[in-house]
């Protein structure tokens, strides 16, 4: 395409041809961009706050140790145990 404008004209200011789709990617960059960082803090958000549930929960199991000792010698399933350590996180 340039060879024939040029052809036609040499003293024309030659014109970069480009495709539409990457004419759209470019205009799109800035939206990509915020899209991959919002994406990205999401995930750390997420992974920190499992990190504090887990923290807690772990906590709560270490002041209770004893207490869930003695459920389980007196016949309480694991199950059961569970159960009570995820009521006690999720109140």
């Amino acid at each position: 395409m340039q060879d024939a404008v040029a052809s036609i004209d040499p003293l024309l200011p030659r014109v970069s041809v480009t495709t539409l789709t990457r004419e759209v990617s470019m205009a799109l960059l800035p939206q990509r961009v915020a899209a991959i960082v919002t994406g990205v803090l999401g995930v750390a958000g997420l992974v920190l706050a499992a990190i504090g549930l887990y923290g807690l929960v772990s906590y709560g199991v270490t002041l209770r140790l004893r207490e869930i000792g003695v459920r389980l010698a007196l016949g309480a399933s694991r199950a059961d145990i569970v159960q009570m350590v995820l009521r006690r996180a999720c109140a």
